[in-house]
């Protein structure tokens, strides 16, 4: 769902961020930053240390949550303190900052055209890295993903049984491929001193949704060398799957 559609996204000033963070946390905010969100608001916050009450310097992101959901609070907490139980098991999982009343979260007022909205607001941890949309896919990367998919859903399903009932894990479903049809054709390349046959690979993938049973044709052309590149590929994701047996 789009900014707009409904959830009331935030709209706080990064002078607004400062504000909430130094009134809230009692930290020294020298730098403040938006960051990329969908439904609720980032800012990346960079915290000074402080020798009075021992603070050192610090990343966090301000999340401040959409309208919309901040009318669930029972529910965000939950969110929160299952992120704070699997950074304890060892997930790369951020973890909130708590106020200066000893909260994990407070609710934030701002006036809007269509008069105060209500934001639920959360000082998180801030973990560096890239996203993975910005990280070239290899069977390598997938193959870790799935493994850390498999891990969570494992701790998540031991510790707490209720979660999925509370988070249905349906969106960490995969497609499966059904079946698979290609065809190679020549495309004929002329010039002054030469004729050269270059081959070209259409491939369609039948792909079954699991979690509605269809099939979802995916049709891709690749030239001889991506070809052979991908067929690599899918040899090494082969044998890394065998390493599960």
């Amino acid at each position: 769902m789009a900014a707009g559609s409904g959830l009331n996204k935030p709209d706080f000033s990064p002078k607004q961020a400062v504000a909430l963070v130094e009134r809230e946390f009692g930290l020294k905010v020298p730098q403040v930053k938006p960051l990329p969100s969908y439904d609720d608001q980032n800012f990346y916050v960079c915290v000074a240390p402080s020798e009075g009450n021992g603070e050192k310097a610090g990343e966090y992101v301000l999340k401040i949550v959409n309208c919309e959901d901040s009318q669930n609070p029972d529910l965000i907490e939950v969110q929160t303190r299952i992120m704070m139980f699997l950074n304890k098991e060892g997930f790369p999982v951020p973890t909130p900052r708590f106020t200066k009343e000893g909260e994990i979260m407070f609710l934030e007022s701002l006036e809007t055209p269509s008069g105060p909205k209500a934001y639920m607001a959360r000082l998180l941890t801030y973990l560096p890295g890239q996203t993975v949309a910005k990280v070239p896919v290899s069977p390598p990367l997938l193959y870790e993903i799935g493994q850390l998919a498999a891990r969570l859903d494992k701790t998540l399903t031991e510790a707490c049984p209720s979660c999925r009932a509370t988070f249905p894990l349906t969106n960490l479903s995969l497609s499966s491929l059904d079946s698979v049809s290609w065809r190679v054709d020549y495309t004929l390349s002329s010039s002054q001193l030469q004729q050269v046959n270059e081959p070209v690979v259409h491939l369609k993938l039948n792909v079954k949704d699991v979690d509605r049973g269809s099939l979802e044709p995916v049709a891709m052309t690749l030239s001889a060398e991506k070809f052979r590149v991908l067929l690599a590929e899918l040899k090494q994701a082969q044998a890394l799957l065998k390493t599960l047996d």
